[in-house]
Protein backbone atom coordinates (compact mmCIF):
# COMPACT_ATOMS: atom_id res chain seq x y z
CA UNK A 1 0.00 0.00 0.00
CA UNK A 2 1.08 3.28 -1.09
CA UNK A 3 2.03 5.50 1.98
CA UNK A 4 -0.25 8.51 2.57
CA UNK A 5 0.23 11.88 1.34
CA UNK A 6 0.14 13.52 4.25
CA UNK A 7 2.62 11.49 6.07
CA UNK A 8 5.11 11.76 3.22
CA UNK A 9 4.94 15.71 2.92
CA UNK A 10 5.41 15.62 6.91
CA UNK A 11 8.38 13.40 6.54
CA UNK A 12 10.04 15.19 3.99
CA UNK A 13 9.42 18.54 5.66
CA UNK A 14 7.64 19.92 3.59
CA UNK A 15 4.03 20.54 6.01
CA UNK A 16 3.84 20.36 9.52
CA UNK A 17 2.19 18.27 11.76
CA UNK A 18 -0.61 21.19 12.78
CA UNK A 19 -0.81 22.05 9.50
CA UNK A 20 -1.74 18.33 8.21
CA UNK A 21 -4.34 18.54 10.98
CA UNK A 22 -5.54 22.13 9.94
CA UNK A 23 -6.06 20.53 6.69
CA UNK A 24 -7.50 17.45 8.01
CA UNK A 25 -10.41 19.61 9.92
CA UNK A 26 -10.97 21.58 6.39
CA UNK A 27 -11.23 18.55 4.74
CA UNK A 28 -13.91 17.53 6.89
CA UNK A 29 -15.92 20.43 6.36
CA UNK A 30 -15.34 21.11 3.08
CA UNK A 31 -14.63 17.66 1.00
CA UNK A 32 -11.99 17.58 -1.18
CA UNK A 33 -8.97 16.05 -1.62
CA UNK A 34 -5.87 16.74 1.02
CA UNK A 35 -3.85 17.68 -1.16
CA UNK A 36 -6.02 20.00 -2.85
CA UNK A 37 -6.70 21.59 0.52
CA UNK A 38 -3.20 21.84 1.65
CA UNK A 39 -2.70 24.69 -1.31
CA UNK A 40 -5.95 26.02 -0.86
CA UNK A 41 -4.74 26.81 2.71
CA UNK A 42 -1.28 27.98 1.28
CA UNK A 43 0.94 25.01 3.27
CA UNK A 44 2.03 24.57 -0.05
CA UNK A 45 2.49 24.77 -3.86
CA UNK A 46 0.24 22.85 -6.20
CA UNK A 47 3.54 22.01 -7.86
CA UNK A 48 5.37 20.15 -4.84
CA UNK A 49 2.23 17.80 -4.59
CA UNK A 50 1.95 17.36 -8.20
CA UNK A 51 6.01 16.10 -8.29
CA UNK A 52 5.22 14.06 -4.77
CA UNK A 53 2.61 12.16 -6.32
CA UNK A 54 4.10 11.46 -9.37
CA UNK A 55 7.12 10.08 -7.77
CA UNK A 56 4.24 7.97 -5.51
CA UNK A 57 2.25 6.86 -8.82
CA UNK A 58 5.31 6.28 -10.81
CA UNK A 59 3.76 8.26 -13.65
CA UNK A 60 4.97 11.29 -15.48
CA UNK A 61 3.18 14.64 -14.86
CA UNK A 62 2.27 17.40 -16.69
CA UNK A 63 1.31 21.47 -16.47
CA UNK A 64 -2.20 21.41 -18.29
CA UNK A 65 -1.97 25.07 -18.30
CA UNK A 66 0.89 24.97 -20.82
CA UNK A 67 -1.00 21.96 -22.93
CA UNK A 68 -2.88 23.29 -25.79
CA UNK A 69 -5.12 19.78 -26.84
CA UNK A 70 -6.47 19.08 -30.46
CA UNK A 71 -10.10 19.55 -31.07
CA UNK A 72 -10.06 15.79 -32.60
CA UNK A 73 -8.76 13.85 -29.51
CA UNK A 74 -11.28 15.88 -27.22
CA UNK A 75 -14.11 14.40 -28.97
CA UNK A 76 -12.93 10.97 -28.10
CA UNK A 77 -14.27 12.20 -24.32
CA UNK A 78 -17.35 13.41 -23.42
CA UNK A 79 -17.70 16.56 -21.00
CA UNK A 80 -19.85 13.96 -18.34
CA UNK A 81 -17.14 11.24 -18.44
CA UNK A 82 -14.25 14.10 -17.93
CA UNK A 83 -15.62 15.84 -15.42
CA UNK A 84 -17.09 12.27 -13.79
CA UNK A 85 -13.19 10.99 -13.93
CA UNK A 86 -11.41 14.21 -13.99
CA UNK A 87 -9.58 13.31 -16.71
CA UNK A 88 -9.06 14.89 -19.65
CA UNK A 89 -7.59 13.10 -23.00
CA UNK A 90 -4.25 14.73 -24.45
CA UNK A 91 -3.17 12.91 -27.77
CA UNK A 92 -4.23 9.79 -29.76
CA UNK A 93 -1.20 7.95 -31.24
CA UNK A 94 -1.55 4.27 -32.64
CA UNK A 95 -3.46 2.38 -30.75
CA UNK A 96 -2.93 4.55 -27.21
CA UNK A 97 -4.98 7.36 -26.01
CA UNK A 98 -2.77 9.07 -23.33
CA UNK A 99 -4.86 11.35 -20.68
CA UNK A 100 -4.19 13.39 -18.12
CA UNK A 101 -5.91 12.36 -15.00
CA UNK A 102 -5.84 13.39 -11.03
CA UNK A 103 -6.00 10.08 -10.07
CA UNK A 104 -3.51 7.03 -12.19
CA UNK A 105 -4.31 4.50 -9.99
CA UNK A 106 -8.16 5.05 -10.18
CA UNK A 107 -8.10 1.52 -12.54
CA UNK A 108 -12.06 1.33 -12.85
CA UNK A 109 -11.58 4.85 -14.65
CA UNK A 110 -9.17 3.78 -16.83
CA UNK A 111 -10.36 0.10 -17.71
CA UNK A 112 -13.88 2.39 -18.27
CA UNK A 113 -12.06 4.80 -20.49
CA UNK A 114 -10.51 1.68 -22.71
CA UNK A 115 -14.04 0.40 -23.15
CA UNK A 116 -15.75 3.65 -24.52
CA UNK A 117 -12.69 4.83 -26.64
CA UNK A 118 -11.24 1.29 -28.02
CA UNK A 119 -7.67 2.95 -26.91
CA UNK A 120 -5.44 1.41 -24.48
CA UNK A 121 -5.46 4.30 -22.25
CA UNK A 122 -1.71 5.49 -20.85
CA UNK A 123 -2.32 8.09 -17.69
CA UNK A 124 -0.31 11.08 -16.52
CA UNK A 125 -0.42 13.39 -13.21
CA UNK A 126 -2.11 16.46 -13.24
CA UNK A 127 -3.34 19.03 -10.36
CA UNK A 128 -6.55 19.34 -8.99
CA UNK A 129 -6.55 22.53 -9.68
CA UNK A 130 -5.12 22.48 -13.11
CA UNK A 131 -7.56 19.61 -13.97
CA UNK A 132 -10.65 21.54 -13.08
CA UNK A 133 -9.14 24.55 -15.10
CA UNK A 134 -8.96 22.19 -18.10
CA UNK A 135 -12.31 20.89 -17.83
CA UNK A 136 -14.02 24.42 -17.29
CA UNK A 137 -12.49 25.83 -20.67
CA UNK A 138 -11.96 22.61 -23.12
CA UNK A 139 -16.08 21.07 -21.77
CA UNK A 140 -17.37 24.05 -21.04
CA UNK A 141 -21.08 22.66 -21.19
CA UNK A 142 -20.18 19.71 -18.97
CA UNK A 143 -21.35 20.42 -15.49
CA UNK A 144 -18.60 21.18 -12.90
CA UNK A 145 -17.57 18.76 -10.35
CA UNK A 146 -17.70 20.23 -6.57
Amino acid sequence: MAPRIGELLIKEKRITVAQLEEALIYQKVHGGRLGMNLVRLGFIKDEEILGLLSNIYGVASINLARYEISPDVLRLIRGETANRYQIVPLTKRGTTLTIATTDPSNQYALDDLKFLTGFEVEPILASDAAMADAIAKYYPSAPQAT
